[in-house]
This record gives C-alpha cells, structure tokens and sequence, in this order.
C-alpha cells in the first residue's frame, strides 16, 4: 500500500514539475524570491476553475487569498506564505507575474 501512494506522489510530483509554474517554483526562482528583491512586483491571480467539488481545505486556501467566484482576479506581493496558497490551487489558479495593480473597472 505504501509503494503504491508513494508510486503516484512520484508521479504527480513529475507532472507538476513539467508545467510552467511547478518548474519555476520547483527551481527556485519564486519561492526563494525575498520580499526585498521583488519589490513593486505582484502577483495577478485569477481563479480559472470552480472550487466546487474541492476539498473544503483547498477552497478555504482560495478565500484566504481573497478569491470568490470563477474570473476573480487579486493581487498579491511575493512572498513565500501567498506562493505556498498557490501551490495548493494550482490546478485551478492562473498566476501572471506584474509590476503594478491594475485598477479596477
């Protein structure tokens, strides 16, 4: 039972690190971003999927960081606290790295 999950952690962990953001974060260049040297930069974080069906943990993650319904879209500064919330939705999360907050409409 152990090799098993620890079989498909291995491979979930793979399939993470091939994407875009799992490679960026996986080689350091978000998470070990201090504070100081992302000065004035945010992140844009848009809530692409439905946290319907979701366990309740995971959409407590997407309220903590302010995101309410389906195309809600937050700004948030670099730091490792708002990169780990983003790991845990990165399946329905799309992250865009700014220079400034956009107002809003």
């Amino acid at each position: 039972m152990f090799r098993i999950i620890t079989q498909r952690s291995a491979t979930a962990a793979a399939a993470f690190s091939q994407t875009h953001f799992g490679a960026r974060l996986l080689s350091g260049s978000v998470q070990q971003t201090p504070a100081a040297n992302a000065e004035g930069k945010f992140w844009k974080i848009t809530l692409h999927r439905s946290t319907i069906g979701l366990p309740p943990r995971t959409r407590e993650n997407a309220r903590a960081l302010g995101l309410k319904r389906r195309g809600h879209v937050v700004y948030r500064s670099i730091t490792n606290e708002i990169a780990g919330q983003i790991v845990k939705l990165k399946e329905v999360v799309k992250v865009e790295l700014v220079d400034k907050v956009e107002p809003l409409h």
